[in-house]
């Protein structure tokens, strides 16, 4: 369900002419989950990222708690609707562009 609802929203995103570029660490077991959204923007590469957060037009940010250690059902969000904050995950999200392959 949560796929399907990603791609449909990246979809209407890129119709829409929505640039999208997403930075991961690529591993054997996630590569076609990379492939699959390379369909809808630019994937990278970059190694050890400890972070899930989305930066929505330099104006606001999601951040997702989920990592390892939490259960999928624990998994929560927080969208913050503010400049400055979106501004200073862009430059982070800039940075990692940059060093990713």
């Amino acid at each position: 369900q949560k796929e399907s609802l990603l791609k449909n929203a990246l979809n209407k995103a890129k119709a829409k002419g929505v640039k999208i570029r997403i930075v991961a660490p690529i591993t054997k077991l996630n590569k076609s989950a990379a492939d699959a959204l390379g369909k809808y923007g630019s994937v990278k590469h970059v190694d050890d990222i400890k972070a899930r957060f989305c930066v929505i037009d330099g104006k606001a940010v999601t951040m997702m708690a989920l990592d390892e250690n939490t259960h999928p059902n624990y998994d929560f969000g927080v969208w913050v609707n503010t400049e400055f904050l979106a501004k200073a995950f862009e430059n982070i999200f800039n940075m990692l562009w940059a060093k990713a392959r």
